[in-house]
């Protein structure tokens, strides 16, 4: 991401000020704000700005995900997610260890992740599929508990299948065949 219009970057680097009222500051506005943090920590309204541009990097993750088939309809999933950091400043993804056990239907699905976020949060989580609508959410607790709220996530989807006929040719050779090996063979056929 780089910001060139209408950007400020203010950088307050190893500073402290043991003592800010900062029920007695008033501000209109960013400006006012910005300023007198800066002349708080530097003791110079002007000190902490250091350009017009500011310039970020996005996200990079390696990430391995493992779908095991137990039995009939049911099913365990595991995700890792390790952040990549291969710049500075970089917008940085946590650390996420996930582990779902999930019972799957044509119609109805249940998925329970067990997650542990940044190393250090364990989440439970629920999502339900019905039909092709999906509503979930990788953290109960926070609809729960008030304890330590850092933010909550939900997750609703729906999926339409665009040849649901059972006229594909294809499904009895399993669902990783590639077709088109077979249409390259017709082709070949007919060529000659």
């Amino acid at each position: 991401m780089n910001f060139t219009k209408n950007a400020e970057r203010h950088v307050y680097d190893k500073v402290r000020n043991n003592w800010i009222r900062v029920d007695e500051l008033e501000y209109d506005n960013i400006r006012d704000e910005l300023n007198s943090t800066s002349e708080i920590f530097y003791g110079d309204p002007n000190a902490s700005f250091q350009g017009n541009r500011i310039k970020m990097y996005m996200p990079a993750t390696l990430s391995v995900q493992f779908d095991y088939h137990i039995a009939d309809w049911w099913y365990l999933n595991s995700t890792v997610i390790i952040p990549a950091k291969y710049k500075s400043p970089m917008v940085e993804r946590p650390f996420v260890l996930s582990v779902t056990p999930r019972f799957e239907s044509k119609f109805l699905e249940i998925n329970v992740p067990f997650v542990l976020y940044d190393i250090k949060y364990p989440r439970i989580g629920l999502s339900i599929r019905l039909e092709g609508l999906t509503i979930g959410t990788d953290n109960l607790g926070s609809y729960t508990s008030n304890r330590d709220f850092t933010g909550s996530d939900i997750y609703i989807s729906y999926k339409i299948n665009l040849r649901n006929d059972g006229k594909n040719p294809y499904t009895s050779k399993g669902a990783c065949y590639n077709n088109w090996r077979l249409e390259l063979k017709r082709m070949h056929k007919t060529d000659f």
